[in-house]
This record gives structure tokens, C-alpha cells and sequence, in this order.
């Protein structure tokens, strides 16, 4: 499934239950801010970015965290 892919893959192991940890969501885009502290999630099946208005809202989102002081 990440094969060839550039993105990030939250991996759950048997030592660390990181979907819990993290309270994710299959399909959640997590933002984080410049301290890799989690902003908002924002899931991609509930809002497909097919639709103008969620591509819109989700890149607000990410250009928000980006912008944010530390």
C-alpha cells in the first residue's frame, strides 16, 4: 500500500497502537503545526475533495498551521 508512495502511513505495530493513540480514522489527514503538534484532523471520506468547497476548507486548514508562530 506505500509501495513507491511519498506520503505518510500511520502504522499501527503490536508495540504501539498509534490509530488509538492518535484517536484516527481511516482516510483522516492529520495536521500538525511546526512543533508536531496535532492542529485537527480532517477525514477525506466525510469530506471528499471532489467537492470545491472541502478542497478549499482543507487547504485553509493546511495553509493556517503553516502559517502559524511557534
Amino acid at each position: 500500500m506505500t509501495a513507491g508512495r511519498t506520503l505518510p502511513w500511520l502504522q499501527t505495530t503490536s508495540e504501539n497502537d498509534v490509530w488509538q493513540l492518535w484517536g484516527v480514522d481511516y482516510r483522516d489527514v492529520v495536521v500538525l503545526d511546526s512543533q508536531n503538534r496535532r492542529v485537527t484532523a480532517y477525514n477525506l471520506t466525510t469530506y471528499d475533495l471532489s467537492d470545491a468547497a472541502n478542497y478549499a476548507e482543507l487547504k485553509r486548514i493546511l495553509l493556517e498551521a503553516a502559517n502559524q508562530e511557534e
